[in-house]
């Protein structure tokens, strides 16, 4: 008999009470100096934090146009009606050597093909691996969701094994829901946080190479967003692009290319939605 599937944001729920003493046991273990930067670390995700997830070029652009959010199901089946080919090639060709791992986590969830991912980010350009564009939710979003979680490191790399399988004890362990999220980043990032200056805090708890993973579902949709960031180098990349696109100095493909960043700016900027540029 198959295992009844979980709930992520039940799983959550049901830690609260144990992530709240691990912080606790956490925080008594320092020393004055380092309580009060604790401290600070969880005041500022408290009112920082916020539902991001990047994009590259083309994401944002669809995005905008189509005023929705699709997340990997949502875009295979859109590609497959597009190109006649199916979905689950679609998804094997999106998904690449996450196929499998995919598949077989999201398959153990209640609703599981309806999750989207993002981080936890409170003031950085997000994990640009991903796209250079990081779409930061509003903090109503987040207050409002009904099915939001935390966990506390990439899914699909750290939590599932070989074969591939769940290591549930682990997951069950790492899950915040957004009243505990500082919590969970406290008792994660605190040490790391103590070795540098408080304005790189964000970047410690979310650049391309290590999170705290957000899942929710429900729609996002371009209203939810309280702006869209970008990192200086990956801003004057563009800005520079664009500009040798208009001094015709680019070859047709790369005209091309920056035709289309030159229409996502332009739209942000007609959908009256905040660019911040930030030092990365």
């Amino acid at each position: 008999m198959a295992a009844a599937a979980l709930n992520l944001f039940e799983l959550a729920k049901q830690n609260e009470g144990r992530l709240k003493q691990q912080f606790d046991a956490y925080r008594d273990g320092l020393s004055d100096e380092r309580k009060a930067s604790i401290d600070g670390l969880v005041d500022e995700v408290r009112a920082k934090g916020r539902v991001s997830t990047n994009m590259r070029r083309t994401g944002l652009a669809a995005f905008l146009s189509s005023g929705k959010h699709l997340n990997i199901y949502e875009f295979a089946a859109a590609e497959a009606g597009r190109t006649g080919e199916a979905i689950d090639a679609s998804l094997r060709r999106l998904l690449g050597k996450y196929y499998e791992r995919r598949m077989a986590y999201d398959a153990l969830f209640v609703g599981g093909k309806g999750f989207r991912y993002g981080a936890l980010n409170i003031g950085c350009a997000g994990t640009t691996r991903y796209g250079d564009f990081c779409l930061v939710a509003k903090s109503a979003y987040s207050d409002s969701a009904l099915e939001l979680a935390y966990l506390k490191s990439d899914s699909l790399n750290d939590y599932m094994s070989p074969g591939p399988m769940l290591n549930e004890p682990a997951l069950r362990s790492d899950l915040a829901t957004e009243s505990h999220r500082q919590f969970l980043a406290a008792t994660k990032e605190g040490d790391r946080t103590f070795a540098v200056a408080r304005e790189e805090w964000p970047s410690i708890l979310c650049d391309s190479s290590s999170y705290i993973e957000a899942t929710f579902t429900g729609q996002f949709t371009p209203s939810d967003l309280q702006e869209v960031r970008m990192s200086t180098s990956d801003y004057a990349r563009v800005t520079s692009l664009v500009f040798e696109a208009a001094r015709d100095s680019l070859s047709e493909e790369e005209v091309k290319v920056a035709a289309g960043y030159a229409e996502v700016l332009d739209s942000l900027r007609r959908s009256s939605i905040k660019l911040e540029v930030l030092d990365a």
